[in-house]
């Protein structure tokens, strides 16, 4: 799955589990995956500052989950308790491309379009798939 999110909190738990303490703030690490990683490969993104790209997310703290005991633990709630379907609003360049959880029609993309074309391709593959014979194995050791 493409969620930033989801790979933010399995790589904190993995780090967790390997040396059971944490190594990072959630403030921090939202920023090692945002602003650091734009620095390094000399974007001007990651941070909202004039002169920088209009990315940004909205992400929505209405569910019982992302209820924020106080507010210095917004971003630990990011962290530890979204799933990535809490984001309402993104925008790149700042072309909004998700707009109240709708995916927008914007640089060629249609949702509409796309899906219809998804579902093309997942026909021709389950036809491919019925016709054809199964691979049992592959390289030199299919000949032994």
């Amino acid at each position: 799955a493409q969620n930033m999110i989801g790979a933010l909190r399995a790589t904190v738990q993995y780090f967790r589990g390997r040396d059971a303490k944490p190594h990072f703030p959630a403030a921090d690490l939202l920023s090692r995956v945002t602003a650091v990683p734009a620095s390094i490969l000399e974007m001007k993104a990651g941070q909202l500052r004039t002169g920088f790209r209009g990315d940004w997310i909205v992400v929505d703290c209405s569910a019982t989950c992302m209820t924020p005991t106080h507010i210095q633990n917004c971003a630990e709630n990011i962290v530890w308790a979204a799933s990535g379907s809490e984001v309402s609003y993104v925008a790149a360049s700042g072309v909004v491309l998700r707009d109240n959880y709708a995916f927008t029609k914007c640089l060629g993309f249609d949702p509409e379009t796309n899906l219809s074309q998804i579902e093309e391709l997942t026909e021709l593959f389950l036809e491919y798939r019925s016709k054809s014979s199964e691979i049992v194995a592959t390289g030199k050791r299919s000949s032994e």
